[in-house]
Formats: C-alpha cells, structure tokens, sequence
C-alpha cells in the first residue's frame, strides 16, 4: 500500500474553503448554517 505526503498548505486551503461553506457569511448565495 502506498501513501502520498500532501503539503501542508493544500490541507489548509481545504479546511478554509470547508469552513467558508458552512459558516459563510454571504446571505446573498444562500450557503451556511442557518440558526434559528
């Protein structure tokens, strides 16, 4: 089995571009957690 090491940066950028979906602050396109 084979493994590959990804940079650390790739990680980052896809834990900030998860981050934006759910907590996105942008009313306008309808993404994010809504509260009640």
């Amino acid at each position: 089995m084979s493994s590959v090491l990804l940079p650390e940066s790739l990680g980052e950028e896809l834990e900030r571009m998860i981050n934006s979906f759910w907590w996105g602050s942008n009313k306008a396109s309808g993404r994010g957690i809504n509260w009640l």
